[in-house]
């Protein structure tokens, strides 16, 4: 590029720079003077207007709060007055005793509140000898007068029900000492009978004890006393019926009916009594008289009991009647404290037109101060509107001369991102012929030379063109661009202008061309890139001090690349040698288990060889000889031997020993089975090697240790080793079965030899299953063997490592590996040399589902 835009300090003359921001700071200074003078009017005019406007919306919020919390209070109070007084009303004999004064209405809490806040209220000029003050007034007066009532209701129901009471004590007294009289005279009778049973005891036995007539007085007298008790008890009953009683009609029933009849009965009984009869008629006259009062009267003609003044019957009948009156008294409180309500809705809608009335004329002055600023800002915003254009003339040129010195910060920013795009696509693992076509037509978008062209020429001299859709589109040629391309090997990269002769053509169409040749040199091949623009002679410094540095960068990217994609074939080799190193030291491993399990299928095969060469078979083909030698046949020798009774005991002992001989012969069997599928299962672990393979199934945990141990019982009776376990109940868990087994079984077999070395007095290994933190579950094999060096303990799992004679260290590595690839580990504890070791098994503790299960 030729034409380079000017600097910010050239585009302005040196004379016309201060004549040019002394006018506009004259013109600042005359804004500012013509807002301050704005300003000061509108805060002359507003001032004054906003604070009159202020102070009566606020006088008339204070007054509004002040009325709503007066007329709050008010409902407040009322309600408490409501409900002391319907506590009053409704529970009279909870009041105070009538022997302590009540105090007066005037002093209660509720009642001088609601005075205070009517008196705020009549004091408001605004509700000033209203007819809602009036009516409020009255409702006050009112109070009072209901409260009295109210209290002297109270106090005659409280003092019929204090008089009811003490008839009650009265009237029970009395019928305690009727009951007590009476027990004192059943208490002679029998103190006599017993005396005269006493005096006339018989002196021969055919003499009769007390005479005939003394039995039949004494029977009577008992019926008479038990007549006498039996009303006794039907009146107190009675008593207390009348005292529960609340209906009124219930209640001069039990009178004229039950105690009617009740006091006839006793009557006819103590009619035939032969006591102190004085005695008895004056109890029951007060028994009558604590019931029905003095002067009561029985009357038979009408079968009624007139009452008297006093009386259980009396004082029960005023309060009952007194508390009819109860509904009346509280629906009139309650009448009384409803008129309340209306009266206040209708100060506070009489309060709100005064508010809105205020209001409006507040809005009216505020409606002038509106006009005047209104006025006011138009002449300021004329004023604004000149000088803020002949400022903006100002601000214009600088907002220029800013423009350019931001256009030259970006081409800046755009040759950095050109730059990083560079080395990103670079460092990229994409083929480099893509890499490099990206930074080409990267370069062309940021300089401006749309045509590019790109070459790759390699050390035998083959040759890859890639070309961008503009060069392809206007249909350039490539032949005299192709042939420029040198392979001079003294310079890694260079970067020169491109220039054509007159005679060149290169493009159908007319104009001067021009552009930037670029050549990079790797180890096995050349990189030229051509960068093409019609109506450019030469590109500019700048441009090719760009590319040279993008050349630069580049390069240096591809040089680390091409070392990098080195050092990883390097490591993939070195990966290569480790994954057979590991699959032969896995095969070693499996090897190892194999030979345990061969141990295991030795020991079945041996015992079943034992078990056939001892077989009770000979004994029963030695016994059938020797039958058919005697009698020739068994048919004969069971007939017409003497010996045959000895014969039948001989053959079930042979049958029941030769059932327990292939019971024991099929377990074998079952057992050797077995041991063939865990040596199938680990053929295929081996052939399988390739992958990670880890086949979870439900697993009986205790039933697979179980069948370890008796794999290894040949070695166990052998070196005379007691097993002790220690199993408990666990679900069924998802495991490796077989792995489990293998590394379970090279533990137990480890620790038999271990302690048939150390050839100590106690040899015992000791088996557990517990349950750890995290989910996680622990099979325990602790031993009274060797155990190991501190030393040694790091080292125990490692590939090689053994402290057998004959060990080849594959074991125990082995076992390490396998838990580790079933989400556990195995750990060893050992506290030295003959002290034993303990090895740990830890799992995860995966309970199998039922779904799976089924």
């Amino acid at each position: 590029m030729t034409d380079s835009k000017p600097e910010f300090n050239d585009c302005i003359a040196p004379s016309q720079e201060p004549s040019r921001c002394t006018d506009a700071r004259r013109l600042v200074w005359l804004l500012t003077t013509v807002g301050i003078i704005a300003g000061a009017v509108v805060f002359c005019v507003t001032a004054p207007t906003m604070r009159y406007i202020q102070y009566h919306y606020q006088e008339s919020a204070e007054k509004r709060n002040e009325i709503d919390e007066s007329i709050a209070e008010i409902q407040e109070k009322v309600a408490d007055g409501r409900r002391e007084l319907a506590e009053i009303i409704l529970s009279p004999a909870s009041r105070e005793s009538q022997h302590h004064e009540r105090p007066s209405i005037r002093d209660a809490h509720w009642y001088k509140e609601l005075r205070k806040s009517v008196a705020k209220i009549r004091q408001d000029p605004n509700f000033r000898d209203t007819q809602d003050v009036i009516r409020l007034s009255e409702l006050m007066d009112r109070i009072p007068q209901a409260y009295q009532d109210a209290t002297a209701w109270c106090d005659l129901v409280h003092d019929a029900e204090a008089s009811r009471l003490v008839a009650q004590k009265e009237t029970q007294k009395t019928l305690q000492m009727i009951r007590g009289y009476f027990a004192e005279m059943e208490g002679k009778r029998r103190l006599d009978l017993a005396l005269q049973l006493q005096q006339h005891a018989p002196k021969a036995s055919g003499q009769a004890a007390v005479a005939h007539d003394d039995l039949v007085e004494g029977v009577r007298v008992a019926a008479q006393y038990e007549a006498i008790a039996n009303e006794l008890m039907q009146v107190s009953v009675l008593c207390e019926k009348l005292g529960a009683e609340h209906d009124l009609d219930q209640l001069v029933s039990i009178k004229d009916n039950d105690f009617k009849a009740s006091f006839s009965r006793l009557e006819h009984a103590l009619d035939r009594f032969s006591g102190d009869r004085e005695a008895v008629i004056k109890l029951m006259y007060d028994l009558e008289t604590g019931l029905f009062g003095e002067g009561r009267l029985i009357d038979d003609a009408h079968q009624t009991i007139q009452v008297g003044d006093g009386g259980v019957y009396y004082w029960q009948r005023n309060e009952l009647l007194r508390l009819r009156e109860q509904a009346n008294i509280l629906r009139a409180s309650e009448e009384m404290f409803d008129a309340f309500r209306p009266v206040l809705q209708d100060l506070e809608l009489h309060f709100l037109k005064v508010d809105a009335k205020e209001r409006r004329g507040a809005d009216l002055v505020g409606m002038a101060a509106w006009g005047i600023m209104i006025i006011t800002g138009v002449v300021c915003v004329c004023v604004f509107t000149f000088l803020a254009r002949r400022i903006a003339g100002i601000i214009t040129q600088q907002i220029e001369d800013v423009q350019r010195k931001s256009a030259q910060v970006e081409r800046t920013n755009s040759e950095i991102r050109l730059l990083q795009d560079v080395a990103e696509a670079a460092n990229k693992t994409t083929p480099l012929a893509e890499t490099v076509e990206f930074v080409m037509r990267r370069f062309a978008e940021h300089s401006g030379f749309p045509y590019a062209l790109a070459t790759f020429t390699d050390e035998r001299g083959m040759r890859q063109v890639v070309a961008t859709e503009a060069w392809i589109d206007v249909g350039l040629s490539t032949e005299p661009i192709i042939a420029s391309c040198g392979s001079d090997p003294s310079m890694k990269v260079s970067v020169r202008p491109l220039s054509f002769r007159q005679d060149e053509s290169l493009s159908p169409c007319s104009g001067s061309l021009g552009g930037i040749a670029v050549r990079i040199r790797q180890e096995s091949f050349f990189i030229h890139c051509h960068f093409v623009s019609t109506n450019v002679e030469a590109p500019s410094p700048e441009l090719l001090r760009l590319a040279q540095q993008v050349a630069h960068r580049l390069s240096q990217t591809l040089e680390r690349a091409h070392a990098s994609s080195r050092v990883k074939d390097l490591n993939s080799k070195l990966i290569d040698s480790a994954r057979h190193a590991g699959m032969a030291e896995v095969a070693t491993g499996v090897l190892h288990n194999v030979g345990n399990a061969l141990n295991s299928v030795n020991t079945s095969l041996s015992f079943l060889q034992e078990c056939t060469s001892h077989s009770s078979v000979g004994d029963l083909r030695r016994t059938l000889d020797l039958v058919t030698k005697q009698s020739g046949s068994l048919e004969a020798f069971m007939t017409e031997h003497p010996k045959r009774a000895l014969i039948e005991p001989m053959l079930t002992e042979l049958d029941e020993r030769l059932r327990s001989e292939n019971e024991k012969q099929l377990s074998e069997v079952e057992g050797l089975r077995r041991h063939i599928d865990h040596i199938k299962k680990i053929v295929s672990l081996q052939q399988s090697m390739a992958r990670v393979q880890c086949v979870l199934e439900p697993t009986d945990l205790v039933e697979v240790l179980r069948g370890a141990i008796d794999w290894q019982s040949e070695g166990i009776v052998h070196h005379k080793v007691d097993v002790e376990t220690n199993f408990p109940s666990l679900p069924l868990l998802n495991l490796d079965k077989h792995r489990v087994l293998e590394i379970f079984g090279n533990l137990v077999k480890n620790a038999i030899e271990s302690i048939t070395e150390a050839q100590g007095p106690q040899r015992r290994i000791t088996v557990s299953v517990r349950q750890t933190k995290g989910d996680k579950i622990a099979i325990e094999v602790r031993d009274t063997g060797m155990g190991i060096k501190p030393e040694n303990l790091k080292s125990i799992f490692s590939y090689g490592f053994t402290t057998k004679s004959n060990g080849h260290g594959f074991g125990l590595h082995s076992a390490s590996l396998s838990a580790k690839q079933m989400g556990g580990s195995l750990e060893i504890e050992s506290d030295g040399l003959g002290e034993g070791a303990l090895f740990r098994l830890v799992l995860p503790f995966s309970p199998a589902m039922e779904e799976a299960l089924s």
